[in-house]
């Protein structure tokens, strides 16, 4: 693979692609080492960041929300809007 077809990828790649061998036998090493020079299109990428994409799940989810940030900051509490407690 030509420099300039590594970095043309990791530019269109959103994330780092690891290989993860494991092969028992040389055989099976050859056939994982020949995807090494496998090319994908834009498209293609796209198409597996979609169905790969994990869900960042609690807290974080609550921790970006809107709602959690209006608490946080005193806008909002558990039942609505803040009220003045004399």
């Amino acid at each position: 693979m030509r420099a300039s077809d590594e970095s043309e990828r990791a530019t269109i790649s959103t994330t780092t692609l690891v290989p993860i061998l494991g092969a028992r036998t040389l055989a099976q090493l050859d056939d994982n080492l020949c995807v090494l020079g496998l090319t994908l299109a834009a498209d293609q990428f796209a198409r597996l960041d979609a169905v790969s994409e994990v869900a960042a799940g609690f807290p974080h989810e609550l921790l970006g929300s809107e709602r959690f940030g209006a608490m946080i900051r005193g806008g909002v509490d558990i039942d609505g809007p803040a009220r003045t407690v004399a």
